[in-house]
């Protein structure tokens, strides 16, 4: 059994592997995906933190039998206590469907990527 010319390999010349070019351009789409998640994941922690309050006195605190001021004053103070900062309690939104209550979080976060490009970032979660 005999390799064809064409399969044969001819040195060393055709599989010289990477360029350099092709390791830079790597390299450079790897630094700007983690300039990206450097800025947002920041976000979406905090986020995180305020659906998983809001959720957990939705399930454990009675918030039924709580006033609309006492339910934003206990989410304030558990969000302080997490440190989320720059979150406006005037984006959250209280409403009573009969024994349910229901809190929507409706806000946007707005992040200075390079000069004058901004990431815009918006949530809208309805808990019950």
């Amino acid at each position: 059994m005999t390799i064809p010319e064409a399969y044969r390999c001819r040195g060393l010349n055709p599989q010289r592997g990477m360029v350099g070019s092709d390791f830079l351009i790597g390299v450079l789409l790897s630094a700007v995906l983690l300039f990206f998640i450097i800025k947002l994941f920041p976000i979406y922690v905090d986020h995180n933190f305020v659906t998983s309050v809001t959720r957990s006195m939705l399930d454990h605190n009675g918030m039924a039998t709580l006033s609309e001021t006492q339910v934003r004053q206990d989410l304030e103070s558990s969000l302080r206590l997490n440190n989320v900062r720059d979150f406006n309690m005037d984006d959250v939104f209280i409403r009573r469907d009969g024994n349910t209550t229901v809190v929507q979080i409706r806000y946007e976060k707005r992040v200075s990527l390079i000069g004058n490009i901004d990431l815009l970032v918006s949530f809208d979660e309805e808990l019950r």
